[in-house]
């Protein structure tokens, strides 16, 4: 069978094998953390039948399983040298074997080690380890789809920016996320992320928001137009760069004032405008009276529905940028006041969509606020008939 070889310099204590918790690494730009890493990676490959040796100096561990009943129910026990270790193969349960591989790889590579699919020459101050078995072999010559690659094209202290369409995400080059869908240019995180002990990420709305501050800082206009302009299905469609608190960079300024009323462009562009354009504030108006009766009944209505719109400030507005009849902005909705002319139930749905976009986060023409409101309308239609579908 096909051999992978991971090997580093420095003597590998078997305690670090044997014991969960330890980690004694001395990068601190090291990926994983845990001390749990090497672990899961033994217990999964011999789960999937591969076979694991660790040399350490002039030391040997040979990594097999061993079936033990406990209480009526057979576990296979991880042993090393024959004896038995106080972990199961079931230890890292989810993980797959591109994981395994994703984790001796990050270990050896946070030691600046070396990788081969030849026998690497060992000697008494290395550690070597061999993985034999077909899938891990394939994930090695696949590593591209595990690891990042190459040299990105644009770079800045949240992230870096790489040529090629791309559903995953990666963290100082090691895939963490595909759950934003695939975008037009293929993203690598490396500033501060938390991340599980699967090495995902734990908060996909966390890597959403550090792209956003990514690009938001890009000075490259080129690469600005392909990401403001990305079609509707991409990444970079559903990116808000309105609801963060940073400052998008002049470039960025610049590139959102000349797409804004693109139909093509991303949809938060008009609101990153109002909210950080060079332009006077947005200026209140004062209601008539049919115009408050208006918003009383509109409001009335949204919350006799389930839409609490009143939750947060609602602030008639003079004029909102780009012909806006409705802004989220700041946990406020603001209310062109030609919205009124448009009558109360146009004016009830535009109450509606901006309190959503605030309550739930999900930006314009997203597939996410589009389910929100197929599954409210269901709801809604429970209600009417009396009965659950």
């Amino acid at each position: 069978m096909n051999k992978v070889y991971f090997s580093n310099n420095g003597i590998l204590d078997p305690i670090s094998i044997t014991t969960l918790g330890v980690n004694a690494k001395d990068n601190d730009n090291a990926i994983g953390f845990f001390g749990t890493g090497l672990k899961y990676a033994i217990a999964v490959l011999l789960r999937e039948n591969h076979g694991i040796t660790i040399q350490s100096g002039n030391n040997i561990f040979e990594f097999s399983k061993i079936t033990k009943e406990i209480r009526g129910k057979s576990f296979d026990i991880v042993a090393m040298n024959g004896d038995v270790l106080g972990f199961t193969t079931e230890l890292g349960k989810n993980w797959k074997i591109w994981q395994a591989f994703r984790e001796i790889y990050c270990n050896t590579t946070d030691e600046n080690g070396e990788i081969s699919e030849t026998e690497i020459t060992h000697n008494s101050n290395k550690t070597t380890i061999c993985v034999t078995g077909d899938e891990f072999y394939q994930c090695f010559l696949n590593k591209g789809d595990i690891i990042l690659d190459g040299e990105p094209i644009y770079s800045n202290k949240r992230a870096s920016i790489y040529h090629g369409e791309s559903d995953i995400v990666y963290y100082k080059n090691i895939k963490i996320y595909d759950g934003l869908g695939s975008g037009v240019f293929t993203y690598n995180i490396h500033s501060k992320l938390e991340i599980t002990e699967d090495r995902t990420a734990k908060y996909g709305h966390h890597v959403q928001y550090v792209i956003e501050e990514s690009i938001a800082q890009c000075k490259d206009k080129g690469i600005l137009k392909q990401i403001l302009l990305a079609p509707n299905s991409s990444l970079e469609s559903d990116l808000n760069y309105a609801r963060n608190s940073y400052k998008p960079c002049s470039e960025f300024m610049e590139m959102a004032e000349k797409y804004k009323l693109n139909p093509k462009a991303n949809k938060s562009l008009g609101a990153v405008i109002v909210k950080w354009g060079e332009d006077k504030p947005i200026e209140k108006a004062k209601l008539n009276k049919v115009q408050s009766l208006m918003l009383d009944k509109a409001i009335s209505f949204c919350n006799e529905i389930g839409y609490s719109v009143n939750d947060y400030p609602i602030i008639p507005s003079k004029e909102l940028k780009n012909g806006l009849m409705g802004l989220a902005l700041d946990e406020k909705i603001y209310i062109a006041i030609d919205c009124f002319g448009m009558g109360t139930k146009y004016l009830a749905s535009t109450l509606i969509e901006e309190y959503l976009h605030i309550d739930t986060g999900y930006g314009d023409m997203t597939r996410e606020l589009q389910s929100h409101l197929f599954n409210d309308i269901v709801s809604l239609g429970e209600q009417l008939i009396g009965e659950p579908v």
